[in-house]
């Protein structure tokens, strides 16, 4: 016995007359699907009724639709088409028409809930769930998803090819309360794994990007979790070099903080990250410079292979590495005797510096 009720509204092409099992082999055929697709962008988003209960009579086809390429470059134009729609209405209460619309929407809506779990990790579903993430009138659903099907799996789903696009769309469009969750609770976990992986690293870069305008006042937050977040990826910075991947990551609190990671140049990092009476360069929106404090001992065990520069001017000193350094020369020049601690090739004489300038 067919899947498809043969009782469902018809659709007609040209004077053409589909049944619904015609009309999901169209939505699925890379040859004829287009004849869909061009009857929802050109006719109105009502017209679109019978598509949509052709396509979600049961959960079966529904999924074979998503699941399908270019079945699920319909949804996603269907989902756009009403929410546009039911978002140009003042009220979708007002008109009958709004009402159909507001219902086909929350139609398709509740099919796509309904089968989330297995959407977010699929090869073409998860852009039909990324469709939803984007869209503003949908927020909603999109919050929904996010804490239900994202966010309590997100180790997961981020070490996935598919999955970890969709995490990074759900990480642009999130709440302040979703990254709160993840940055304090899951962050925990899930970044030493992350940072590693081959598709994990892009999900840590994202979410750097996004605490970032959120310390800059372009997203809603807390702009303390860049910190955080900093922190802990400094700790690891000596083996997060070890890869491109890593390098992009620590290219990002480079950008940010104004300084640069080599191999040899970590000390002012790695104090940061161990919050060591050691502060580095650190550039702020004012372009405020924080003081450095060095304990000998520290030093020494760590065998600082990094140029600092005293500023008598000033009175505190500026721990610079790499890029820093040409953005510090204006304040090395103000006082000669800077120079005393770098050697012929621009390095910097470490014990010379450490025996004039720690207690």
């Amino acid at each position: 016995m067919s899947l498809f009720c043969t009782a469902a509204p018809k659709l007609a092409f040209n004077h053409l007359v589909f049944q619904p099992e015609e009309i999901v082999a169209i939505c699925v055929n890379p040859a004829t699907y287009h004849l869909i697709q061009k009857k929802i962008k050109c006719s109105a988003s009502i017209e679109s009724k019978y598509i949509i209960e052709s396509i979600t009579q049961n959960d079966t086809i529904f999924r074979h639709v998503m699941e399908n390429k270019y079945g699920s470059l319909l949804v996603q134009d269907l989902l756009i088409k009403l929410a546009k729609s039911c978002e140009s209405c003042t009220n979708v209460n007002s008109t009958t028409k709004g009402m159909v619309e507001f219902e086909l929407l929350e139609r398709l809506m509740a099919f796509i809930h309904r089968g989330a779990d297995h959407f977010v990790k699929h090869e073409t579903a998860n852009f039909v769930i990324q469709t939803v993430l984007k869209t503003n009138f949908l927020r909603a659903h999109r919050k929904h998803i996010i804490l239900n099907h994202i966010i309590n799996n997100i180790l997961d789903l981020s070490q996935e090819k598919h999955a970890s696009n969709l995490v990074e769309v759900a990480l642009m469009n999130s709440t302040p309360k979703c990254l709160e969750i993840f940055v304090n609770k899951h962050g925990r976990d899930a970044l030493d794994v992350l940072m590693f992986n081959k598709y994990g690293n892009y999900v840590v870069q994202t979410l750097l990007k996004v605490l970032i305008y959120i310390r800059h006042g372009l997203f809603p937050g807390d702009p303390t979790w860049f910190d955080y977040l900093a922190k802990k990826i400094i700790k690891q910075s000596h083996s997060l070099l070890q890869y491109n991947s890593g390098k992009s990551i620590l290219s990002h609190i480079e950008d940010e903080m104004g300084v640069r990671f080599t191999k040899k140049d970590l000390v002012p990092a790695q104090a940061y990250a161990q919050d060591k009476p050691l502060n580095i360069f650190y550039k702020t929106l004012d372009q405020m410079v924080a003081p450095v404090e060095i304990n000998k001992s520290y030093a020494l065990a760590n065998a600082v292979p990094v140029a600092f520069y005293k500023s008598y001017e000033r009175k505190h000193l500026i721990a610079s590495c790499g890029s820093s350094i040409e953005s510090s020369n204006s304040i090395v020049n103000e006082s000669n005797e800077s120079s005393c601690f770098l050697d012929s090739s621009g390095e910097a004489d470490v014990n010379s510096f450490i025996d004039k300038l720690c207690i």
